[in-house]
């Protein structure tokens, strides 16, 4: 099952996505984030930031409990299926699962409550969007990339976080992603004769479209 890799901006649409649909309720949705946010001193501190995790990630769930109803498409996840570790297509090869802003964020702040004493990816991610959340209900605007920028602790900043296929599957129990819904024959509907061959597969997805054909 595939690794979904995660980068930045993801996240920070996510937060701002979030809070856009309940920007009318912003003096309760302060409430819910200021104990936890307004005792941090330093943002950047990776040391105070993990210690006060569990306060964020209680903000972070009480603030999804109340606005639950409010959650929004946010990202694709495309699915392909190989026969088996063969490059070649399945029959039933493709799908696609639409994850919303708040079920996207239990990918991160799910692994982030588990007592670790260093900072993680996904620790980092959830922080983020906690502090997002509280500015944004203080005033209404935000510089979100001189956030991140600031809260790197250390990480690269262009790739947030990665999940494995066991792990975002939990969230998913449709038998379609193990049995997709559409056929391999829709690649020809999708992509003009010709075009296929032209690939240089050197990526995962583009090499199995590249074989296939060559069938």
């Amino acid at each position: 099952m595939f690794l979904i890799k995660i980068r930045s901006a993801t996240t920070s649409y996510c937060a701002l996505g979030m809070f856009d649909a309940v920007k009318d309720h912003s003096r309760h949705v302060r409430e819910i984030f200021e104990e936890a946010c307004s005792s941090i001193q330093m943002w950047d501190n990776d040391y105070e930031v993990t210690h006060k995790m569990p306060l964020l990630c209680n903000s972070i769930n009480a603030f999804q409990r109340e606005y639950y109803q409010h959650q929004k498409p946010l990202l694709m996840q495309t699915i392909w299926k190989t026969q088996g570790k063969s490059p070649m297509l399945a029959d039933q090869a493709f799908d696609i699962v639409v994850w919303s802003d708040y079920a996207f964020s239990r990918l991160f702040i799910d692994g982030s409550n588990d007592g670790a004493d260093r900072m993680s990816r996904p620790m980092r991610a959830t922080a983020r969007l906690a502090r997002c959340l509280w500015e944004l209900s203080r005033s209404g605007i935000i510089r979100v990339n001189d956030i991140y920028r600031q809260m790197a602790f250390g990480n690269q900043t262009d790739k947030e976080f990665s999940v494995n296929g066991l792990k975002w599957k939990r969230y998913v129990t449709s038998d379609r992603t193990t049995r997709p819904i559409l056929p391999r024959t829709v690649v020809n509907e999708i992509i003009e004769d010709g075009y296929i061959q032209r690939l240089s597969p050197e990526r995962r997805f583009d090499q199995t479209l590249h074989f296939t054909v060559q069938r």
